[in-house]
């Protein structure tokens, strides 16, 4: 009985949900009305339910009443308008620079914890300038690789990345070497 009630509510969530449309309108002359925005997607045969302004910033969020016009309305980017060009393109949910940076590897954020490899690698920070790959050698006499990122005239960045063969040696390293 349990396992027939799960099988009859499983089908009802999936057909109530429908996510809306909406897009982000951008470089809009600044005291345009919504009632105008509204009048301006009609003509193009782009149906809108609701508009939002944010204020009186140059954008506003725009929600479709058919998702299947979305590629119609896209078309529209560019379009000029009361003097100045649209940039119309689909919005970005309120948390998707969160999950963006949730899906950014760990190393990127300097926060290691990624691969075994990162686990071996120990980032070195506020290094002189005129330190050489050759000198933290001679520090590091275990390190497997050592790398100074330069700029794009070559001068040096000032922090480094050395990396062990294994990660008791980064940490063994780390910890003799901690603050120096």
């Amino acid at each position: 009985k349990r396992k027939a009630k799960k099988e009859d509510a499983s089908p009802a969530k999936k057909a109530k949900v429908e996510e809306k449309v909406t897009l982000y309108i951008g470089n809009l002359p600044e005291d345009v009305a919504e009632e105008k925005l509204m009048k301006f997607f009609k003509k193009k045969g782009v149906a809108v339910e609701e508009i939002r302004k944010v204020g009186t910033k140059p954008f506003a969020y725009a929600d479709l009443a058919d998702g299947s016009q979305l590629s119609t309305a896209l078309e529209l980017n560019g379009t000029e308008f009361k003097g100045k060009e649209l940039k119309i393109e689909q919005a970005q949910p309120k948390n998707a620079k969160k999950e963006q940076a949730d899906k950014t590897p760990q190393r990127a954020q300097g926060g290691g914890g990624g691969d075994r490899k990162d686990n071996n690698t120990l980032f070195m920070k506020n290094l002189p300038f005129s330190v050489t790959e050759d000198a933290l050698q001679e520090v590091f006499e275990n390190a497997t690789s050592i790398r100074l990122p330069v700029r794009d005239d070559g001068s040096p960045k000032g922090f480094g990345f050395v990396e062990f063969g294994s990660e008791a040696d980064a940490e063994a390293a780390m910890k003799e070497h901690q603050g120096a």
